[in-house]
């Protein structure tokens, strides 16, 4: 479903809406939910450095795996600002600690790995070649996907695979 909300086009995939209801029935929905409220406010703090800073906010996705901020003029930016913006989603969630600090931690650790295009990967981005950065992506990447395995994480697993996924699919 798609709809504009003060100018910006706002869509939500249909799986989202299920993925989500179905993450809502499971027993342990307070935990998920808190996960969907940090990582809102996350998205949030990006969007209000975009607006602070000048940039257009055209779209904004809900999908299955995330939410995506589409600007048509953010690589118009300087990279001091473009790096502003990918670390003000970090900055709520740092000023966020004190109210669930295991959370907004996890939050923090993942979207500063320098992979794919998470904040960290993003921002690694703005600084090395397409090729370097995706040679790094990897090099971090796949410690971790052993950890993984080893520990026997279904959901990171499969998270890690759709990262390693990311840096060839556009």
């Amino acid at each position: 479903m798609t709809f504009k909300l003060f100018g910006t086009k706002i869509y939500v995939s249909y799986l989202f809406v299920s993925l989500l209801t179905l993450l809502l029935l499971y027993k342990d929905s307070q935990i998920l939910a808190l996960c969907l409220l940090y990582s809102f406010a996350h998205e949030t703090g990006h969007i209000i450095s975009m607006k602070l800073l000048g940039a257009t906010l055209n779209e904004i996705k809900f999908m299955p795996f995330g939410i995506a901020i589409k600007t048509s003029d953010l690589s118009a930016l300087s990279k001091l600002k473009q790096t502003i913006v990918l670390l003000s989603g970090v900055l709520i969630n740092t000023v966020l600690l004190p109210l669930n600090f295991e959370i907004n931690l996890a939050l923090i650790m993942f979207n500063l790995l320098p992979i794919g295009n998470l904040d960290g990967g993003r921002i690694l981005k703005l600084f090395v070649n397409d090729k370097i950065h995706k040679i790094i992506s990897i090099i971090i990447l796949m410690p971790l996907m052993i950890l993984f395995v080893k520990y026997q994480s279904i959901t990171l697993f499969f998270t890690g695979v759709y990262l390693f996924l990311t840096l060839f699919l556009k």
